[in-house]
């Protein structure tokens, strides 16, 4: 919408739609012709609150055209003459000529209430223009009211321009000129200060948009960026929960060893025990053996004594040695069984009492390892908490931010229909304006021609006839021809 009004007032700048014609054709052959600066309306800028005022201290030679010297004057004037183009009013720059008030002059108006200032000294302008701003402004007094203004008039007796916010001029010999027409047309200062703060908006929304635009992107990564880690937190997720079922699984295996390990820790435990006992009651009747052999030697010992003392023949005694012989051979046999029974027994023991110490010593590294598996599935378990509260803080965070951003896409979408309704909306009403502003301009022209006609009738009526517009239409009289009313105020 903004770039359509710049646009609309950027043809009406480059046309100079309300300008003179000669004007008009001078801008227009800007470049062709040399020396060429601008107008006047060009070359100065006016604060909003003095604009009516300037203008009104202007009059007409807002329009005037600003050139370098007399040379590039002459050739602009040839121009307009060469293609009946119009005329033109030139203000060379090296021969104009700065115009002020008198220092008593200045010091009076500053010391009357409602005074604002000297109307050159309310604008802005390249230092290089300074000589004709105060040839156009330097003698020209600005007030704030008509009161102020009539008050510092009379003050000045009426000696120097004097123009009021509102429009009011007060001329050097007392005359006043005031009122409004019933439709104001705009000046070019209004519009050129009308185009320069539609450039200005435009450069706004525009900069406010690329910040928009940059605002937008930066989102979109925020965005990106966030369902990245989400995306990373549910991977993560993926894998805590892998690891932990892969923990579960090996404290189960683990778990189920320990079981079979205790159930043989058990068996080896009764085996031991059993053992343990067998031996006992083998050392028992090794020690029974030991005690029947030697109590068996004790009585061969007599026994043989006693063969000695008796009077037997010596067959009877050797088939009693014999006897004997043999009771003592039995005995040491069943010692000796029993020696290698205790031995392979104690031996048995040894070996059941090494494998009970292994099972318990791969007991306990399954119980080491079953506590170390338990305390990192429970490690796990925390992990795994953790991610599933990390991971359901990003989707919430993730789906704030994509509703924020649907929202956002949303009221986009709305503006940029808006906008793009407006714009097509204000396309049609810059087009209206344009062709109004054209209206005006021509009738602009036509009403300055008018003005330029009628100024030039009533001098031709001061100077040919000594009589003012009312004086004429009062002793004006109804007659046939023109050269009968030429003959009556001749005689007159």
């Amino acid at each position: 919408m903004l770039d359509a009004k710049v646009q609309s007032l950027a043809q009406l700048q480059a046309d100079y739609a309300g300008y003179y014609a000669g004007v008009k054709a001078i801008m227009k052959r800007k470049k062709q012709l040399q020396g060429i600066e601008g107008t006047v309306a060009d070359l100065i800028k006016v604060p909003t609150d003095y604009q009516v005022a300037i203008d009104t201290a202007l009059g007409a030679s807002v329009q005037h055209v600003v050139v370098t010297d007399d040379a590039a004057a002459r050739a602009a004037i040839a121009y307009l003459k060469q293609a009946q183009a119009g005329r033109a009013t030139f203000l060379p720059r090296a021969s104009m000529k700065a115009r002020h008030l008198g220092a008593g002059q200045i010091q009076t108006a500053s010391q009357t209430a409602g005074f604002i200032g000297l109307a050159s000294d309310l604008v802005e302008y390249d230092p290089v223009n300074q000589i004709i701003v105060a040839n156009l402004l330097g003698t020209t007094l600005v007030c704030d009211r008509i009161e102020a203004a009539q008050s510092l008039a009379k003050a000045l007796k009426h000696q120097v321009k004097i123009v009021t916010l509102d429009g009011e001029v007060l001329m050097p010999g007392g005359s006043i000129t005031g009122g409004r027409l019933k439709q104001q047309t705009s000046s070019m200062l209004a519009r050129n200060q009308e185009y320069e703060a539609a450039k200005a908006d435009l450069a706004q929304v525009i900069k406010d948009r690329a910040q928009v635009e940059a605002e937008w992107q930066a989102f979109q990564v925020q965005i990106q960026d966030l369902q990245g880690q989400v995306e990373a937190a549910r991977l993560n997720m993926s894998q805590a929960d892998l690891a932990f079922q892969q923990a579960q699984e090996g404290l189960g295996h683990l778990a189920s060893q320990v079981k079979h390990q205790s159930q043989h820790q058990l068996i080896a435990q009764d085996e031991v025990s059993q053992l343990s006992q067998t031996i006992a009651n083998a050392e028992a009747h090794y020690a029974q053996a030991q005690e029947d052999l030697v109590a068996a030697q004790a009585a061969i010992a007599r026994l043989s004594q006693d063969l000695q003392q008796l009077n037997l023949s010596e067959e009877d005694r050797q088939q009693q040695l014999q006897v004997l012989d043999a009771s003592l051979s039995h005995y040491r046999t069943q010692e000796a069984v029993k020696q290698v029974e205790v031995r392979q027994l104690r031996h048995d023991l040894a070996t059941a009492k090494s494998q009970l110490e292994e099972r318990q010593n791969f007991l306990m590294q399954y119980e080491n390892l079953a506590d170390q598996n338990t305390a990192d599935l429970a490690e796990l378990e925390r992990q795994s908490a953790d991610l599933l509260a990390q991971l359901a803080d990003l989707e919430a965070t993730a789906q704030q931010q994509q509703a924020e951003l649907t929202a956002l896409r949303e009221g986009r979408r709305v503006l940029n229909e808006t906008y793009r309704a407006h714009e097509q909306e204000d396309r049609q009403l810059q087009g209206q304006l344009q062709q109004l502003y054209k209206d005006e301009a021509r009738a602009q022209a036509q009403i300055e021609k008018n003005e330029s006609l009628i100024d030039s009738h009533l001098d031709y009526l001061s100077q040919e006839y000594q009589l003012t517009y009312e004086a004429a239409k009062t002793e004006a009289s109804q007659l046939e021809d023109a050269s009968q009313v030429s003959q009556q105020v001749k005689a007159n």
